[in-house]
Parts: C-alpha cells; sequence; structure tokens
C-alpha cells in the first residue's frame, strides 16, 4: 500500500467508464477532482472499486422512466474521503424496498460488482454505505480514511509527536516570568514522549527542541540557562539497549546492552546440525508409530514441481498432507515427523539430491511407505536404485486415479513393527519391481541382489 491521489483515481475510472454510459444514453457528471485527497492504499484495487460503483449505478438506471442520469462527487466529509454516486431511478421515484429488492435479487453481474467493491473498502479501511439519492435512485457511497488518520502509516504523525508538539506549544506560549504545571494526570512522571516517524523533523521542531533543553521556569524570574535540564524517569525492567542516564550531581549511569541468543541458538546447539547429510543409510532413529488420538492420515509429498500436489489436493482429502521441494526439506522433513506416514511420494530427480538418497538415509519403517515419481530421464545408477528398492513408482504427469489407487493400497497394507526389515523378502521385493517396471521393458533383472 501507499499514498494516493484519490481524486486521480476517480479521474481515471470516470473516463473508463464514460464512454460505455454514453452509449447507453446516460448523462454522466463528475465533481470534486480538483482538489487533493490523499488515501493510503492499492491504486489498482481502488480504481476497480470506483469502476464497479459507477457500472452499478448504471445498472440500476436501466429503465428509467426520465433521462437516466449518474452523478459522481468526490468530497471530504467527517474526517474521512467520500465518493458517492448517484442515479436516477427506474421509475421515476426509488423506494427503499425496491432498492432492496433491487440489491438482492438484481443481475448477478452488477451484485458480485457491489460485493467487490465493498470489500476493497473494508480492505483499505473504509466503508460502503448503500441508500436513496436525490435524483430518485440509488446512492452508493464507499468513505475512506485520509492518509494522516491511518494508524501506524510513515505519513501519518506518531502519537508521541502529536504530545510533543502539544508541550512544546504550551512553552511558547507562556511569558518569560511564569512556570507551567503540566499535570498528565499520572501517578508517576511521565515517560520521554515517542521520538517523531516519517521524517517529520523540520526547522520548528528545532525551536522547540530549545525550549525543552532550557531550566524550568521560576514564577518571577527567569534563571541563566547554564545548567542542563533533568527529569526523573520511572524504573522499568531491563531492555537490551544502550541507555545513559545523567543525574543531579552525579556521574552518567550506562546499562550495557544485554546479549541476545540468535535463533539458532534458541533451538539448535552451534555444533549440532539439524539435520546430518552424511548419515549412513538408515541412519534416523526409527519413527515413533504410535499416532496421536483421531489423527489423519499422513502424506510426505517431496517434489520440486509441488503444483502437482496442489492439482491432486481433491485426492488428498482427508489426510493431512506436508508437501516440501527439495532434498534437504525432505531430510528435515522425515527427521521431524510425529508418526509413520502413509505414503511418501518422492519424486527421484531433486534440485539439489535425488529420492533414492533419501530412501536409503530413512528407516526401514518409512522406507517402505515411498512411492518414486519418475519425470522424464534418469540416470543409470538412480534407475538401478528405484529398481532394486521394490518401491512402487509412478510416471509423470500424474493422474489422481494412479495417486488415489496408491493410497488405497497403502491403506490396505497392516501396519509393520519398527523391527521389521523393509528388503528382507527378495521374493516380495523383486515381484513388486517387475510389476512396476514390466511395462517399461525391464524384465532381466539381477535376481542375486
Amino acid at each position: 500500500p501507499e499514498a494516493v491521489d484519490l481524486a486521480a483515481i476517480v479521474e481515471r475510472a470516470s473516463a473508463t467508464a464514460r464512454g460505455n454510459l454514453e452509449a447507453q444514453s446516460i448523462r454522466f457528471t463528475v465533481e470534486g477532482t480538483d482538489q487533493q485527497l490523499v488515501v493510503d492504499g492499492r491504486e489498482e484495487s481502488l480504481q476497480m472499486m470506483v469502476l464497479q460503483l459507477i457500472l452499478y449505478a448504471a445498472h440500476e438506471c436501466e429503465g428509467a422512466a426520465d433521462q437516466p442520469e449518474i452523478a459522481l462527487r468526490l468530497y471530504r466529509d467527517a474526517e474521512r474521503h467520500v465518493v458517492a454516486v448517484a442515479a436516477s431511478g427506474r421509475s421515476g421515484q426509488q423506494t427503499g424496498a425496491r432498492l432492496y429488492d433491487n440489491i438482492t435479487r438484481g443481475a448477478r453481474q452488477a451484485t458480485v460488482g457491489l460485493e467487490l467493491a465493498k470489500q476493497t473498502a473494508i480492505m483499505h479501511q473504509g466503508r460502503l454505505e448503500i441508500g436513496i439519492s436525490d435524483l430518485g435512485g440509488v446512492l452508493v457511497k464507499v468513505s475512506l480514511p485520509p492518509v494522516s488518520d491511518i494508524v501506524g502509516h510513515p505519513a501519518a504523525p506518531s502519537p508521541g509527536a502529536r504530545v510533543e508538539e502539544m508541550v512544546a506549544d504550551a512553552f511558547d506560549a507562556a511569558p518569560d516570568d511564569m512556570s507551567l504545571d503540566l499535570d498528565f494526570g499520572l501517578e508517576e512522571p511521565p515517560p520521554p514522549p515517542f521520538p517523531a516517524q516519517g521524517g517529520r523533523s523540520s526547522p520548528p521542531h528545532a525551536e522547540r527542541a530549545a525550549h525543552r533543553s532550557a531550566p524550568p521556569r521560576t514564577r518571577g524570574s527567569a534563571p541563566p540557562r547554564t545548567e542542563p535540564m533533568t527529569r526523573s524517569v520511572p524504573s522499568r525492567p531491563p531492555m537490551s539497549l544502550d541507555l545513559e542516564l545523567e543525574l543531579p550531581g552525579g556521574e552518567p549511569i550506562t546499562e550495557p546492552a544485554l546479549e541476545e541468543p540468535g535463533f539458532g541458538d534458541l533451538f539448535f546447539g552451534d555444533d549440532e546440525p539439524l539435520v546430518d547429510p552424511a548419515a549412513p543409510h538408515h541412519g534416523h532413529p526409527p519413527v515413533d508409530l504410535g499416532p496421536a488420538p483421531n489423527a489423519p492420515p499422513l502424506v510426505l509429498w517431496i517434489d520440486h514441481e509441488v503444483e502437482a500436489a496442489r492439482i491432486l489436493g481433491g485426492t488428498l482429502d482427508g489426510r493431512e498432507v506436508v508437501v516440501v521441494g527439495s532434498a534437504a526439506e525432505g531430510r528435515e522433513a522425515m527427521a521431524l515427523l510425529d508418526r509413520l506416514p502413509e505414503v511418501v511420494f518422492c519424486a527421484v530427480a531433486l534440485p539439489d539430491g535425488s529420492g533414492p538418497e533419501l530412501h536409503a538415509e530413512a528407516p526401514a519403517d518409512l522406507a517402505s511407505r515411498f512411492v518414486f515419481i519418475v519425470g522424464g530421464l534418469v540416470g543409470g545408477d538412480l534407475a538401478a536404485y528405484v529398481q532394486r528398492s521394490g518401491c512402487r513408482t509412478l510416471i509423470k504427469p500424474l493422474t489422481p486415479d494412479e495417486v488415489g489407487g496408491m493410497l488405497a493400497e497403502a491403506a490396505a497394507v497392516p501396519e509393520p513393527t519398527p523391527s521389521e526389515p523393509y528388503a528382507d523378502d527378495s521374493s516380495f521385493a523383486l515381484s513388486l519391481a517387475n510389476a512396476e517396471f514390466g511395462d517399461l521393458g525391464i524384465d532381466d533383472l539381477d535376481k542375486d541382489w
């Protein structure tokens, strides 16, 4: 979002709609674009919002008894910027009941446009109102806050800056022989004012700073301005900042900055990586087979083409799906699993490694859940590993039926025990490999592996 000129937005939207309105013989007038009303938002969204208001008014002008007319007016009201679009009625005079009926039962295209305009106004901290216009038809108004009223905007003055200006103005207005007792209504002295935000420093601020650095004025006298003005600051909890307080008759007291731990220090040690990339085959500890109560089936999807998982989202309904796009993310996901996944769909080729590497590093109970995804040409070593792994294989492009079939097969397989090896039964693994690769012309597998 950025500060944008609402008048310029209204002019562009009006120019876009004018040709269409003239083709329908609708009289169209625009007022108030000669003033600068700045709001905070997205220019394209606001322009589309104004255009939707005009198009809805044009829809309400259809079938008007008299000359159809739309009047757009831009103005400031009650500290808000308002875009008001008024239309002539369909039958001369509009009534509240007929207006409600037109909005709720009107053409879908028009009502959807009005809803989009409403949502855009809400996104920009504004509101949309509908009523009856002086022209006898519908009146649609959108009111938006100006930039100066939006909390946190760089162009808006901070609350501290406003307090600072009020105090400085009070000093400016006071005579030299008069002191001011500023009662903030607090039990303890007020904290120092917040620094001004958004680069609001100006020459008047410099003059006011001189007042604040002057000694307190006493009634009936104006002492020389030689001593620095001091103030007591209420005690606060330690902060991780360098603070220096100059107290009367004492040395400056400096509070050293607290050393804050880094992000990695909070969670992981400096000497121990999250996942050891050089771990031996099946080097990760076994996954806890105790799923959480009523936890949905878990599916782990490791593929740099993550769009495939989104396209097949309907097939994966009712399951918790973890999608990662690289070998490193796959290692991390496998290490952090809280239960054994139903299926691990893993691409053979990954940007920073390969699926067979992850399969070799996985514990036996997790490796038995792998389904390799093949897309394009695969190198000889990777192809040989996939053949000998006994894992099921899918070839891109994937279809929902293929993925659904794999999930159905996985759901029918009984849960293995942690000590059950996944590749001890060579005949079973070989039959799976033949079933998956027989159609690819790979019939002569080495039966001694």
